[in-house]
């Protein structure tokens, strides 16, 4: 599934349209940043609303840096805390340097955020922001 983002340049994208990707929707708030991205991941099937893992295309033609904030995790354990980092490919680069896969990712946060659960009123969801 392709999201178009709250962008009128058109310059960022993302999108999971490929097998496990697993991405609900992509929200840029322009009044906060114009390279700060909300997310919703799409629920684990066969669960009751769990959301733990995540995996999207970012396609960008302009450098910079973009901070990701995924709103909806429903688990509080905190992997990130003990030194756990986010798995990225850069297909740039993968052609200039002959990268692969890497751990990276800068200011990692993860932490309650204030957003209702429906059928949860007394359940908080967790945010990963890097």
């Amino acid at each position: 599934m392709e999201v178009e983002l709250l962008d009128d340049s058109g310059e960022d994208r993302v999108d999971s349209d490929f097998e496990s990707g697993n991405l609900c929707r992509a929200y840029l708030n322009t009044e906060i940043s114009m390279h700060e991205y909300y997310l919703l991941m799409e629920n684990d099937l066969n669960t009751y609303g769990y959301n733990n893992w995540f995996f999207f295309r970012f396609r960008n033609h302009q450098s910079g840096v973009r901070r990701f904030n995924i709103v909806n995790f429903v688990k509080k354990t905190n992997f990130f805390a003990q030194g756990m980092l986010v798995s990225i490919y850069s297909v740039k680069r993968s052609h200039s340097r002959g990268e692969g896969w890497v751990k990276g990712g800068d200011n990692i946060t993860f932490g309650e955020v204030n957003l209702a659960r429906q059928h949860h009123e007394n359940l908080s969801y967790y945010s990963l922001c890097f």
